[in-house]
Parts: C-alpha cells; structure tokens; sequence
C-alpha cells in the first residue's frame, strides 16, 4: 500500500510540474480569459476570419469567447475606417452566433461586451436588445447595450423596467438610465432612488446592500447633474 502511494505522489508531482512547465512555455491553451484586452486576445486579431469561424465551433469556451471579441473589434474598426458594410457583416455573424450558443456565459458577453465594442448601431440590432429584454435573457446585458448604443431613444425601453418584480431588474435599468445624461431619464431615477426601501426592495440586490445600491444610483444622477448646475450657474 506505501508504495502505491508513493507511486500516485510521484504522478502528482510530475502532473504538476508539466502544468507549470507549459505554462512558461506559453502554452497555447487558456483556460480564463478576462473581459479587458490582453496581450494573449489581441495576439489572435492576426487570425484570418477562417480560424475565428473554426474557434466559433470549438468545444472550448475561451475560443469562442475570444472569436467573438476579435471580431467585435474588427468590426469596430471598419466602421471607423468607412467599411460600414463590412463592419453590419461581422455583427451579423455575431448576433447569428448568439442564436446557436449554448453557453450562458458567453450569450452574456455577446450581449453585454461584443455588440457595444462593435458599435454598430441599427435596427436590427436595436430588436435584438428589446427582444433580450422582453424576453428575460441576458435582460441586465441587454438594458446596458442598449443604452450604450441606442442613447436617448433607449429611454422608453428603459423606464418600464423601472417598475419591474425583480429588484435586481429595477436596479439596473436604473444604473443604465443613468448612461442617456438625459434629464427624464435622470428624474425617473431619482424617484427610483427615492423609493428604494423595504418591502418593496429586499435588503439585498444582487448580492450588494441595498444602501450600497441606492447610493451608486444616487452617486450616479449627482455625476449626471454636476454639469447641468454649472451651466445654469453661468
């Protein structure tokens, strides 16, 4: 018995010292890859769209993940070199992505980081959105998108939100509201903000306090109104 222990031991130690050893290799394969760039992700925008459509089908979460932000960042800089065409073409492939995607994860990151780094704006994308919303998926990504890419015209999406049964929903259609710098949207808030108390809120929103999360609302619609008092001052 000692020495199939020790034998299992040895097994350990050289698992683990192969483990370390590709990893200062600079091993292909990751395992975790963060929403911000890295040297490793802008590494992969030399691939050609052939290899980004192959990591769309891989059985691994960080190449698809990856896939799609390399081509939300193409698709970004066509749209600010004049390729508009070229730029619609990689969102569709994205959103046509998002239809086949099982992950919960990366449906998130499609909705919440891709679509706003590709910054195409239309209706089609637009739909999209309001279908995520109404629909309940990736509902907190899509409220954030939308804001960012709709502006102004996302508010009679938004304030409804306002008032639904989930806090967490309310919580963020407000934080999103907050996005427009647009003073009915900023006033909706503020009675939202006015209103967060039990029953109606629990005292927990998301794993936050919900003192923590009237007062980043709060905090919010002061940033929001700072230049508006300015400019009434002059």
């Amino acid at each position: 018995m000692s020495e199939c222990r020790l034998d299992s031991c040895a097994w350990l130690t050289f698992a683990v010292l192969v483990a370390i050893l590709c990893g200062l290799c600079g091993c292909e394969r990751r395992t975790l890859y963060p929403y911000v760039d890295t040297p490793y992700i802008k590494q992969q925008q030399e691939h050609s769209e052939a290899a980004l459509r192959r990591d769309l089908h891989s059985m691994y979460e960080d190449d698809r993940s990856i896939a799609l932000r390399v081509m939300a960042h193409r698709a970004r800089a066509a749209g600010a070199d004049g390729h508009e065409q070229e730029q619609r073409r990689l969102v569709r492939l994205i959103l046509s992505h998002y239809e086949r995607e099982q992950s919960p994860q990366i449906r998130s990151r499609i909705v919440g980081v891709c679509l706003p780094q590709a910054d195409w704006r239309d209706e089609e994308v637009y739909a999209f959105l309001r279908k995520c919303i109404l629909e309940g998926d990736q509902r907190t990504d899509a409220c954030h998108a939308l804001a960012a890419l709709a502006g102004r015209a996302a508010r009679s999406w938004l304030v409804p939100l306002l008032e639904h049964p989930e806090a967490q929903v309310r919580y963020q259609a407000g934080l999103a509201l907050t996005q427009l710098e647009d003073p009915q949207a900023s006033q909706a808030v503020v009675e939202l903000v006015e209103g967060m108390a039990p029953p109606r809120w629990p005292l927990v929103v998301g794993g936050a306090p919900l003192v923590q999360c009237r007062g980043s609302l709060a905090e919010r619609i002061r940033a929001v109104r700072a230049p508006e008092s300015a400019e009434d001052t002059e």
